[in-house]
């Protein structure tokens, strides 16, 4: 999108009719000037009153609180705006103003209603973004928040984010950044875990199979809990900097304190770190970097513990330094991969 709004767009994008791709030139052109989010923001609100059942209808006092509320949440909000149809009109005459507003409301209630008559609320169409095997992505969502997303890793953005509560849900392994607001809290549902951010750069992991979910807090504070508490002050663990959160299956938290932050999210740099990791964990991390598929012959071996380092390692040199830390052979056939011992059928 270029500075100018385009209307029809945008109101695709509220009514949850964008393409992909139209959503995220959306996000882009709201990251570039804050008040474009500002601007957005309100629109948003319009469409939400406007689909609000009232007992009553009181079209000029209706207006005028809209108005004040319009002021107060969008003080830089462009006073010429280029309407559908290519006409052009302003909000300079109170009158006018009340028109045009007025022909948002009926038209977001005469579009959206089912054959049964009733309104349904407008709220932005709910999204997945994807980072397959060996592929990781970096995301800013529409408030600000940015993220980071590992390997084999998916996350949710449910309809509705970013209006009163932002809620996001994923599998895998993540990092946020977030935009803090206290009015609307910023929670990651991951395996059986809640995280929520009081002005927050954290980790978070839970991919499928894992016992434990794990959140790493490299700056401000986050409130862990488990999925199924109440978001209530005082029933979450909160973490602090440098500090692991390591939920279990029962919904114990344990906390680990000095953790290698650095260390623990140089996935993001492109690095692999293990520190006396169990050979079964380090192939499961090694499976979704590499998008290799590797068998542990041995089940004696799947507890031996690993030390390593990998950045921008091959597969094969991967597999060549585990094979020479362990003494053992790796046997790759394309994606499958068998850690043994000298069995003479080495190739």
């Amino acid at each position: 999108m270029t500075a100018d709004p385009d209307w029809m767009l945008l109101d695709r994008y509220l009514s949850g009719e964008c393409t992909l791709d139209e959503a995220t030139a959306i996000d882009a052109w709201v990251m570039a000037d804050p008040s474009h989010a500002r601007l957005l923001a309100s629109m948003r609100r319009v469409w939400i009153e406007a689909a609000t059942p009232l007992p009553a209808v009181d079209e000029r006092g209706a207006w005028h609180a809209l108005q004040e509320r319009l002021t107060a949440a969008t003080p830089a909000v462009p006073r010429s705006f280029t309407m559908r149809r290519a006409r052009r009109m302003t909000w300079r005459s109170p009158a006018l103003a009340a028109g045009i507003a007025a022909t948002i409301i009926v038209g977001a209630i005469g579009w959206w209603r089912h054959a049964d008559g009733a309104r349904i609320a407008i709220l932005e169409p709910s999204r997945e973004y994807v980072a397959a095997r060996g592929q990781r992505a970096e995301i800013t969502l529409i408030d600000g928040t940015r993220v980071w997303l590992s390997v084999d890793s998916r996350m949710r953005v449910p309809q509705g984010y970013n209006a009163a509560t932002r809620d996001v849900e994923l599998t895998g392994e993540a990092f946020f950044v977030v935009e803090h607001d206290a009015h609307r809290p910023f929670r990651v549902h991951a395996g059986n875990g809640v995280s929520e951010d009081i002005g927050t750069e954290f980790s978070m992991r839970a991919y499928p199979g894992d016992t434990e979910t794990v959140v790493i807090v490299a700056s401000g504070r986050v409130a862990l809990r488990p999925a199924e508490t109440p978001a209530v002050r005082g029933r979450a663990t909160e973490l602090g900097r440098g500090q692991m959160g390591r939920l279990d299956q029962n919904g114990g938290v344990e906390v680990v304190d000095h953790v290698d932050v650095d260390a623990s999210l140089a996935w993001r740099n492109g690095q692999l770190q293990f520190a006396e990791r169990p050979l079964q964990d380090v192939v499961r991390e090694l499976e979704r970097w590499y998008d290799i598929d590797v068998t542990i012959e041995d089940s004696a071996l799947a507890s031996v513990p690993v030390t390593a380092s990998f950045t921008n390692q091959s597969a094969d040199e991967a597999l060549a330094i585990i094979a020479g830390t362990l003494g053992v052979h790796c046997t790759r056939d394309g994606r499958y991969v068998r850690i043994h011992h000298d069995d003479g059928h080495s190739r």
